[in-house]
């Protein structure tokens, strides 16, 4: 699955791909696979949080391209699904964190260059860990104030929206 997700989500259409996210991101709330489709967070997460992107870097629509990949994404392209996986699965999520959930190949629970650079990173570079999940609220909070300095609305509020849930969901947690 994390493959198909890889090789299909950027071609997709914006809404096509937030509503396959979401969906993806719902089913993996049920615990189904033995959390395995958890990869694709991992997978979306590193893109969006961990890889260096620009905030925006287009104003083009987010249509349908049959040979865009992942990699010709912004941020403001990969935040929609971000963070409905976020919302529809947080729990599960930090769940994994708290256990270092590693199910999965070394290409998928690899950490991102600026995650792997960081000191978070050098705790535990792979897979689901709290060292991560702090990693991507910092980086949040950090796009949500370079979204604001350009007045990119929309994805200042996405990234305000995650914080907020991710804060909610590891205070629930504990």
């Amino acid at each position: 699955m994390p493959d198909f997700w890889i090789n299909n989500c950027a071609p997709m259409l914006g809404t096509q791909r937030l509503n396959f996210a979401t969906f993806l991101a719902r089913l993996a709330s049920t615990r189904v696979s033995k959390d395995r489709i958890c990869q694709i967070a991992l997978v979306l997460f590193r893109s969006t949080f961990e890889d260096r992107r620009e905030l925006r870097y287009s104003e083009e629509p987010d249509d349908e391209q049959k040979s865009r990949k992942i990699d010709h994404f912004d941020i403001a392209h990969l935040s929609p699904a971000a963070y409905a996986w976020f919302k529809e699965a947080g729990y599960n999520l930090i769940q994994l964190s708290d256990v270092c959930w590693n199910d999965c190949p070394s290409t998928i629970g690899q950490g991102g260059q600026w995650f792997i650079e960081s000191e978070l990173g050098k705790r535990s570079p792979t897979g689901f860990t709290p060292w991560r999940w702090m990693y991507w609220l910092k980086r949040l909070h950090g796009i949500r104030l370079e979204a604001k300095e350009i007045n990119e609305k929309r994805l200042e509020q996405y990234a305000t929206d995650a914080t907020e849930l991710m804060v909610m969901i590891a205070t629930l947690e504990f």
